[in-house]
């Protein structure tokens, strides 16, 4: 009885596992946003594409650089333009959600966007 016992136990904390792994939610992919305008890119060795409407201008840009996140926080490091994009994201209802905390020269402080996986 024990052994049975035993074993349901270890079965369970598998599929737990399992389950978390397959239900983890990662920035890795590619995005864009409801007007098919703004697509992002992020690989899983830390590589930034995109190509959205700047700030400044308001014209869609092409972009590539570097990007980190930590925990909730993302910083994106812009090679092509030199420029660093700091903020906070998260997911809602599968979207991705950013604030641009710091927009750099690319987005305007304090703005948000939303952005789906294609």
């Amino acid at each position: 009885m024990h052994r049975t016992s035993l074993a349901l136990l270890m079965a369970l904390i598998v599929a737990i596992a399992i389950a978390n792994c397959h239900g983890a939610k990662t920035i890795v992919g590619k995005w864009e946003d409801d007007q098919k305008q703004e697509k992002l890119e992020f690989t899983s060795d830390g590589k930034f594409n995109a190509i959205w409407h700047s700030g400044t201008s308001g014209t869609l840009q092409t972009v590539s650089g570097t990007y980190i996140v930590a925990g909730d926080q993302i910083t994106i490091t812009l090679s092509q333009p030199n420029d660093t994009l700091s903020g906070k994201y998260q997911f809602v209802d599968g979207d991705l959600v950013v604030t641009f905390v710091q927009g750099g020269m690319q987005k305007m402080d304090n703005t948000m966007a939303k952005y789906h996986r294609t």
